[in-house]
């Protein structure tokens, strides 16, 4: 690629001959001689319009440029075998915690060690590549799989084998997670941060055997240990890359909830909780630091979903009192004259949905169009 790039720079600097052309010689005339005596006519002034005819001239437009497609652009290539390449490595750590323990291949003990050092070796060859001419793309791919890998490692050992407890976990994943992130603001890299996130997203569920309250937890630290890069980055794709995961975790687990019986449903309701809370106090934080952020509000919109969908699991008066509080924290970031346009839109539609929710559960059938009319109203 390198080689590539120099050849090309050679070529555009290479100057162009001129064509000579041949130019035929202009006549001109003569011109009269008068002398000092004689009268010499002044030109008559020709005001310089356009005939009434003709309509005025138009300015020529520059002809567009021809846009050079995604996959002829420098660097594609590399950073989609780069990709790849983070997704079949980590892939072989997942069958090397999940599969080989299965398969009864290797013990525990070694299974663990071999994916923890694997990993550390994969973070410490990116920061040498990294600082490499032409290593950013290779340096990147390198440290975020070995962060996923990593942060997999830990979700095994506390979801398999059990050797740690669950906030302990929680805590080492949180502290993984943090480092790498701490890393992608070093390197200025979004990417590194999205690949982490994505990886561990996918893979996630591989390791915890499904969507489970493990899994729910672990991917709600997810979300919390990378707001803190977007305190000195501004990196919009972030905010759905770590939202939209613990989402999806809480309504599958919801939705299994719903369906079957369970006794984890005031668990799911404080996940869905603090998901709602970190999603609107982390939108609030980011859109007064950059007031263009759409994808933050959206992520924010998201964010309150399971808890309107927590209607389903609760009687009544529970489902009353969560959706009035809900309603009544997003009307007040909707309230706020401080927030740009679209926050406080994306914060009254799910408002509006916790609203009717609560008349609908606070009122009963003869009394709830009259609830309903006066919210309308108001």
């Amino acid at each position: 690629g390198r080689g590539l790039s120099a050849l090309r720079l050679q070529l555009e600097t290479v100057p162009a001959q001129p064509v000579q052309q041949f130019q035929p010689p202009i006549y001109q005339p003569p011109q009269p001689q008068f002398a000092a005596h004689q009268y010499r006519p002044q030109p008559m002034p020709v005001p310089n319009m356009p005939p009434p005819h003709l309509p005025p001239p138009m300015a020529a437009r520059p002809a567009p440029e021809p846009r050079e497609p995604w996959w002829q652009r420098d660097g594609v290539i590399s950073r989609l075998l780069a990709v790849a390449g983070a997704g079949v490595t980590l892939i072989g750590v997942v069958m090397l915690l999940v599969l080989a323990a299965q398969a009864g291949i290797f013990g525990p003990q070694a299974r663990v060690v071999a994916g923890a050092v694997f990993s550390g070796v994969l973070v410490f060859a990116g920061t040498r590549v990294f600082g490499r001419p032409g290593g950013r793309v290779g340096g990147i791919a390198l440290a975020a799989t070995g962060i996923a890998g990593g942060y997999l490692t830990v979700l095994a050992v506390t979801s398999i084998y059990g050797w740690l407890e669950a906030p302990l976990g929680l805590g080492i994943a949180l502290g993984v997670t943090a480092a790498g992130v701490a890393l992608a603001a070093k390197w200025e890299s979004q990417t590194l941060a999205l690949m982490v996130v994505a990886g561990v997203a996918v893979l996630a569920p591989v390791v915890t055997d499904g969507l489970t309250l493990t899994l729910v937890a672990f991917l709600l630290v997810l979300q919390i240990a990378c707001f803190p890069a977007q305190l000195v980055r501004s990196w919009p794709y972030l905010h759905a890359a770590r939202t939209v995961p613990a989402v999806l975790a809480l309504m599958g687990a919801m939705a299994g909830s719903a369906i079957g019986s369970s006794a984890d449903d005031y668990r799911l309701l404080a996940a869905a909780a603090i998901v709602a809370a970190v999603g609107i106090s982390t939108t609030v934080v980011a859109v007064r630091k950059s007031a263009h952020d759409v994808i933050a509000s959206v992520s924010m919109a998201i964010a309150a979903v399971p808890l309107l969908l927590s209607a389903a699991l609760f009687e009544r008066t529970t489902v009353a009192i969560v959706q009035g509080v809900l309603a009544a924290a997003l009307l007040g970031v909707a309230a706020y004259r401080g927030l740009p346009s679209h926050t406080r839109v994306a914060a009254l539609a799910p408002a509006a949905v916790a609203l009717l929710q609560t008349c609908i559960f606070v009122t009963q059938r003869d009394t709830l169009p009259i609830a309903a009319l006066v919210v309308a109203a108001a």
